[in-house]
């Protein structure tokens, strides 16, 4: 009878220990949940996501079809010149989303919700000394947040 006893005492108390846990680890994730619900800004997340797709658009893709020419290899103030007062031609949201075989189409749903994806535009003027990170942007956006 007494390690009959003993059984259950134990139980109880692993049971108390695995309670006591569960507890802990749901306060844990409201905290947690309360944390980012407060610090969570859509408005800059929105146009972070917007930046780091725009400088992958310019640095990965549109800058290396014009760095791999040997015209610009040669001389790339030739090339980037007509460029710089007016910027390449304006990029919408949805070329950013659809760029590169859909390559950044998971972002579409997230910036949908708040952006119009032909309204919202970039421009990219490209700067001396015509590297791959020698540019500006300039941000069009049409959003609501």
């Amino acid at each position: 009878m007494r390690k009959n006893q003993y059984k259950r005492h134990r139980s109880f108390f692993t049971a108390q220990k695995a309670i006591t846990l569960v507890i802990i680890l749901c306060f844990l994730l409201v905290i947690g949940a309360l944390i980012y619900s407060l610090t969570y800004n859509p408005e800059e997340h929105t146009k972070s996501t917007i930046e780091n797709l725009s400088q992958d658009y310019y640095e990965n893709y549109l800058y290396p079809s014009f760095s791999d020419a040997d015209s610009f290899k040669n001389n790339p103030e030739s090339v980037m010149e007509k460029y710089v007062k007016f910027g390449f031609p304006t990029v919408s949201l949805r070329q950013l989303l659809l760029y590169d075989n859909h390559k950044n189409e998971k972002y579409a749903d997230e910036l949908e919700k708040n952006c119009d994806k032909d309204q919202t535009i970039i421009k990219i003027f490209p700067e001396a000394p015509y590297g791959k990170t020698d540019y500006r942007i300039e941000y069009t956006y049409s959003c609501e947040f």
